[in-house]
């Protein structure tokens, strides 16, 4: 029977049922940002503390960009990933990177037909969850997809409560297979109010090298070891940014471009990227757009050698993009000794631990078979 006028209104405006997978500070932005969006939201942490505190509070109180409470069902605050994606449209993984592989091997037993999932940011994410899919055997009908970055700078410092200091307009996303990237994109939208736009991207390599957190974290940290080391209060950007760290990021970044154009990918240069992601930076080069920028000027530093700039950024950013150089015969000798300085000065062997092209499925590929892979058509 045909629906009624009426019927297809409520259809059409039926809020997303979505699960946010991470009770951390981004778990919390994106939860209490989409609540507020009258999303129908569950929230699933590792850490049973943390959802208890939004079980007890009934749900997010939202501060700066956003403000509000959003509210969440008690019981739909839960450790059980089976329980919070149950029933869900759309599924936000938004940990560390290194906290991927967990989700994704718990995903592979609860995913349902007809479910997103979305990775962001997704650090090369995407691809590995698909290979541990395929590994798994699943069958249930699922669309992955990656972010290059999350929309929301935010910060959760007490109970059920989360700082969101700026978000950035525009978020390059693709899906795996890329045929499926402009429904995942509409869907997102109808979600997320105008000030924040996930575009479709051509595939999820533009989308991994569009993310620039990962050369300008890794070499900022890089270059300031030494008030990390000592837990200095610094301003990351407003302090640590200098003339001699924006000539190793932009060495960094025509490594970036290379991989780029070894993909057939026209990226954009660090500072154009800045400039259209962040609408409320101004100047030409990273110092300015980003050393004056009121979202990051004032920005403490980490403070630890333990923190994800580098525990994150390395070994799923630079790590799968020096992998990937290799496997094209593209040189990459900033990458490289980015990745073997900050392993002598962690202790840490990053490029063992991180992310290679073997663990993506793209090992004994060529550029056009890479393509191909991830492009689905």
């Amino acid at each position: 029977m045909a629906a009624t006028a009426d019927e297809s209104e409520d259809t059409e405006t039926d809020p997303l049922s979505v699960a946010v997978l991470g009770a951390g500070s981004q778990g919390h932005a994106f939860a209490g940002f989409l609540g507020l969006q009258g999303c129908d939201v569950s929230i699933v942490g590792r850490s049973g503390d943390k959802v208890d505190e939004i079980a007890d509070a009934g749900g997010i109180e939202v501060e700066g960009s956003a403000t509000g409470f959003a509210e969440i069902d008690p019981d739909a605050a839960t450790t059980s990933v089976a329980e919070g994606i149950a029933g869900r449209d759309v599924i936000f993984l938004v940990v560390p990177a290194y906290g991927h592989e967990h989700f994704a091997h718990e995903l592979t037993d609860a995913v349902e037909d007809g479910q997103t999932i979305v990775v962001g940011t997704d650090n090369f994410g995407s691809l590995r969850m698909r290979q541990i899919f395929e590994e798994a055997g699943v069958t249930a009908d699922v669309t992955i997809a990656g972010a290059s970055i999350s929309p929301f700078p935010g910060r959760s410092h007490d109970p059920a409560t989360v700082d969101i200091h700026g978000v950035k307009a525009n978020v390059p996303i693709a899906a795996v297979p890329a045929t499926e990237t402009d429904r995942v994109a509409d869907q997102l939208n109808s979600a997320f109010n105008p000030d924040v736009q996930f575009n479709p991207a051509r595939d999820i390599f533009e989308v991994n090298l569009t993310n620039l957190n990962v050369p300008m974290h890794t070499t900022i940290s890089l270059f300031n070891l030494t008030h990390i080391d000592r837990g200095d209060e610094y301003r990351f950007y407003g302090d640590g940014l200098t003339p001699a760290v924006e000539r190793l990021i932009t060495s960094l970044d025509g490594e970036r471009l290379a991989l780029g154009d070894g993909l057939d990918l026209d990226i954009p240069s660090l500072p154009d990227l800045v400039d259209d992601m962040y609408e409320v930076c101004e100047g030409e080069t990273i110092m300015e757009l980003l050393g004056e920028s009121p979202i990051h000027k004032s920005g403490l530093g980490p403070t630890s050698l333990e923190f994800r700039y580098i525990t994150e950024d390395v070994p799923y950013g630079l790590v799968p993009m020096a992998s990937i150089c290799d496997e094209l015969g593209i040189a990459c000798p900033t990458l490289d000794s980015m990745i073997h300085l900050l392993s002598v000065a962690t202790g840490t062997d990053f490029e063992a631990e991180g992310l290679t092209a073997e663990e993506l499925g793209l090992d004994g590929l060529s550029s056009e078979e890479m393509q191909a892979l991830v492009g689905g058509e």
